[in-house]
């Protein structure tokens, strides 16, 4: 009869250690998740850029939060391994992680700078909405 192990990849104890390492980020969760808010208030003037800016901000928010695990349960881990080996794969995780939040930033870029129009495919009739003087009412 074959004995199956279950492994227990975070206890509560190191997962409230784990959050306590995001502390660090705190700026700047706070500013994706403000941007998270900004973009889903303004969803049904611009549905695409918001789409977008949720997707590459959640991402943001996921990469983070799985690569925070994955260096704790690394480091745990492979304490008993050579240190070479540790940071061999550190470097790997390190890399991963740069390389999905570069796909994120490309993104949230698309976001800012896709779907503006040039002065000259503007409709002429928005440009002298804009030069036109406003009420004071």
């Amino acid at each position: 009869m074959q004995q199956t192990q279950v492994i227990q990849v975070v206890t509560q104890d190191e997962f409230v250690q784990q959050l306590g390492a995001m502390a660090g980020m705190s700026p700047v969760l706070l500013v994706w998740f403000i941007g998270l808010l900004v973009a889903l208030t303004r969803w049904k003037r611009h549905p695409k850029v918001s789409l977008v800016t949720v997707i590459a901000l959640s991402g943001f928010f996921l990469v983070s939060f799985i690569a925070t695990f994955t260096y704790g349960y690394l480091i745990r881990t492979w304490q008993s391994r050579s240190g070479e080996d540790l940071d061999r794969l550190l470097k790997i995780v390190d890399l991963s992680r740069s390389a999905i939040s570069a796909l994120f930033w490309g993104l949230l870029l698309a976001a800012i700078f896709g779907w503006r129009q040039s002065r000259a495919a503007r409709p002429s009739h928005v440009e002298n909405l804009a030069l036109m003087p406003r009420s004071s009412e």
